[in-house]
């Protein structure tokens, strides 16, 4: 499933601790995509979304 454009991308979970179902969602004008997933998954973007704006905001250093 490809979706271009995607306007929204979002994680989440439903139930009670220890029972609970992890799930991650994209979103475009036209398509919403659900996808159930590992809890390590969602940890595992999450972290990956922190270093990812933890890069954009270090300065551009010029190469030699």
């Amino acid at each position: 499933i490809e979706l271009d454009d995607v306007d929204g991308l979002g994680a989440g979970a439903i139930g009670q601790p220890g029972q609970r179902a992890f799930y991650l969602q994209a979103r475009t004008e036209s398509t919403q995509l659900t996808v159930l997933v590992e809890k390590e998954q969602v940890a595992l973007l999450a972290a990956e979304a922190v270093a990812f704006l933890d890069r954009l905001q270090r300065p551009v250093r010029a190469s030699s």
